[in-house]
């Protein structure tokens, strides 16, 4: 088992949102070598489809974190009619609860938020604790 990888990202294939995540990581000391990622349209929404994918992470490698990012704008959301952050952060929510439930070797769920800075300034990461 490799004790390299310690934590599981997971978040929408929108490039731009992958490009911020990787930053965001980055400026918290956890270096790309050392967590997987996971795309999926919609992010959190569609935790179901790489749920597999995940907990194949958690019980080969070991990692025990787990990082949730969603953004506004997304096409998913809105194709569903509801774009807002609340539902964002319900289904980021959700998604943490089913992670810990699944997988127990989990130790730490993060959820982020993230919102577009205008003009093109990329993205601001805000992590959600309530």
């Amino acid at each position: 088992m490799s004790p390299k990888i310690k934590a599981v990202c997971l978040a929408c294939i929108e490039p731009t949102v992958q490009r911020a995540v990787r930053r965001y990581l980055e400026g918290i000391g956890l270096l790309e070598d050392y967590y997987t990622t996971h795309r999926v349209p919609g992010g959190s929404f569609n935790i179901v489809s790489t749920l597999r994918d995940i907990g194949a992470v958690v019980s080969h490698f070991g990692a025990t974190r787990v990082f949730l990012f969603d953004h506004e704008d997304c096409f998913i959301y809105r194709s569903l009619g509801n774009d807002s952050e609340a539902a964002h952060i319900k289904s980021l929510k959700k998604a943490g609860r089913l992670i810990q439930t699944t997988y127990p070797g989990v130790t730490e769920v993060r959820i982020f938020f993230m919102r577009k800075i205008p003009a093109g300034g990329g993205w601001k990461v805000e992590e959600v604790t309530e």
